[in-house]
């Protein structure tokens, strides 16, 4: 079973890029099903699933790629 990124490791990732150089306001993201599948802009990021005990704990961050129930 493939392993599930965490947002830490996100967020490490972006440092790390940064601080090698990388402007990461110029950096766009996307998200591919495979390699050999077409490139989806993610145009939102939003809270996910929180825990099921106390419905407080944010447990997921959801992209999407299709934001426009969340425009004004």
């Amino acid at each position: 079973m493939a392993k599930t990124l965490t947002a830490q490791w996100l967020l490490t990732e972006l440092q790390n890029m940064k601080i090698l150089g990388t402007d990461l306001s110029r950096i766009e993201l996307s998200y591919r099903f495979d390699p050999d599948s077409d490139v989806e802009p993610i145009t939102y990021v939003g809270e996910g699933i929180y825990d099921a005990e106390t419905n407080n704990i944010l447990e997921e961050i959801v992209f999407m790629t299709d934001a426009s129930e969340y425009e004004d």
